[in-house]
């Protein structure tokens, strides 16, 4: 099971290695309660459950905190990101996407609407271009994750319903020994009666004939 499992994981990650890949990060402009404000937006060759997945474990290993859900973003307020910035700031993302193509959207405030943009703080908006660029490797491991636990519970329900026939097979052979046994008694409780009714009939003639 383990070697199918592993084999199942190689090909899934060969196969998604084509695939998840960020279109280079850029700024562009998003609404957020009800303004455009600069963000940083990348895509994916991937669903949005998939990379919506993958971001919020992602976020939780970079020790963002408490995630809260407004309006469809994932905000994360006052935290320091310290791989994009040595600031506190507040931070929003939000995950599009239509079956097999998302969109995440990565905007930076240093409060309010003081929204951050390559014109006021560059190196903060390239690490979070570098953060989405780096991004899809998080995503064909979750993917992984995800095929890997799917097969896992084919593999269990596979286990279970050998398991089941193998049990039923025991039944039935157990059944078998005792019909076998049983028609074995019956065959030579056959041959006992037979000979009995010979044993019988050769008396009746027998007496048949002294009547003559």
């Amino acid at each position: 099971m383990k070697n199918l499992i592993n084999t199942l994981a190689l090909a899934v990650a060969i196969t998604f290695a084509g695939t998840a890949t960020a279109q280079n990060a850029h700024e562009a402009s998003v609404k957020i309660n009800k303004n455009n404000q600069n963000a940083v937006v990348a895509d994916y060759d991937a669903p949005s459950s998939v990379v919506e997945g993958a971001l919020k474990e992602r976020l939780a290993k970079e020790g963002l905190g408490k995630m809260k859900t407004s309006k469809g973003f994932m905000t994360y307020s006052g935290v320091l990101w310290n791989s994009v910035s040595k600031e506190k700031m507040d931070v929003y993302f939000k995950v599009e996407g239509k079956k097999e193509k998302s969109t995440i959207s990565v905007l930076v405030s240093r409060g309010y609407d003081n929204f951050i943009s390559s014109g006021n703080d560059a190196p903060t908006i390239e690490n979070v271009k570098s953060f989405l660029n780096s991004f899809m490797n998080d995503t064909k491991a979750y993917q992984l994750g995800l095929n890997i636990a799917a097969q896992e519970e084919m593999v269990k329900k596979a286990e279970k319903a050998f398991s089941n026939t193998t049990s039923n097979n025991k039944s039935l052979l157990s059944e078998k020994e005792k019909i076998e046994k049983k028609i074995a008694e019956s065959t030579n409780d056959i041959t006992l009666k037979q000979r009995a009714l010979d044993e019988e009939k050769q008396k009746l003639q027998e007496l048949k004939a002294m009547a003559k």
